[in-house]
């Protein structure tokens, strides 16, 4: 995955929506499930996949602001 801990990986990160148990295949891997299992590695492709939709045209979340106010 390229798009560890970007802005756009947060605002989908802190939004999920339970389909394809995305949740659970993500939260494995930040676990550090040492595990390359095909059922998990093809839900980090979606999950990638929503992840550059959101940078493109932030239609995943709303956009989320790291600027201090």
């Amino acid at each position: 995955m390229t798009a560890w801990y970007t802005q756009e990986f947060a605002e989908v990160f802190f939004h999920p929506k339970e389909f394809f148990q995305i949740v659970p295949a993500l939260n494995s891997v930040l676990a550090g499930s040492e595990q390359n299992l095909p059922e998990v590695r093809w839900r980090l492709w979606i999950f990638d996949f929503l992840v550059f939709l959101q940078k493109r045209f932030a239609m995943i979340a709303p956009r989320m602001s790291f600027q201090p106010k």
